[in-house]
């Protein structure tokens, strides 16, 4: 199994990495644009050297401290008073 580490921004390009079933890095960390294309180029990474019919999970972790402020960016919705 591979596992893609992604960390979302909202200004910025994401980060990932790419592990492998023992969580050893299989790559550096990659900036990704947040495009489809891009996406799809972080995905064939991931696989380059996996078997085809190797399973591929993605862990997303967005790269923003929520409660610092109590609000959700970038739509502005309070969480508490």
């Amino acid at each position: 199994m591979r596992y893609i580490g992604l960390d979302l921004a909202l200004t910025t390009a994401y980060k990932a990495v790419v592990l492998d079933e023992k969580g050893q890095a299989i790559t550096n960390v990659i900036s990704v644009k947040a495009t489809a294309t891009a996406l799809e180029q972080l995905f064939q990474c991931a696989r380059e050297t996996a078997p085809e019919d190797e399973p591929l999970v993605v862990v997303m972790e967005p790269n923003l401290v929520l409660s610092i402020l109590g609000f959700i960016f970038p739509q502005r919705t309070r969480l508490s008073n």
